[in-house]
């Protein structure tokens, strides 16, 4: 049983399936509207679901930690981010593109107001 495990596992892993690379930066609330109780509103997008999607297909979902940060692994390419929440929020920039090769930093602003997006290098 275990020689199957492995027989099956080793094609994967060399094909390199699981990626090594994807996203990771800070979710920022956009300026306006209000908040909720517990929410200091201070700006930092504590545990917001992002969606990020490929080709229309779902490709993962995270939640950002308590201090607005999140990480996903994900293959290289462009994926559309859209709030994992209902009624969904906006999400600025909408479309992040992964590396070939590592991590791409973003920014996300995720509300209605106004906003603009400060992303380095750009």
């Amino acid at each position: 049983m275990l020689a199957l495990l492995v027989s099956l596992l080793v094609p994967v892993l060399a094909s390199g399936a699981v990626p090594s690379g994807g996203v990771r930066g800070t979710v920022k609330q956009a300026a306006g509207g209000a908040c909720l109780a517990e929410d200091p509103c201070d700006g930092i997008g504590r545990n917001v679901g992002l969606d990020f999607s490929r080709a229309g297909q779902p490709a993962h979902r995270v939640r950002s930690n308590r201090d607005g940060g999140f990480r996903v692994l994900l293959a290289p390419g462009r994926y559309t981010v859209r709030s994992a929440v209902e009624p969904a929020k906006r999400v600025s920039p909408s479309v992040v593109t992964v590396p070939s090769k590592g991590f791409v930093r973003v920014t996300l602003v995720v509300g209605d107001a106004g906003h603009r997006i400060l992303t380095p290098g750009h």
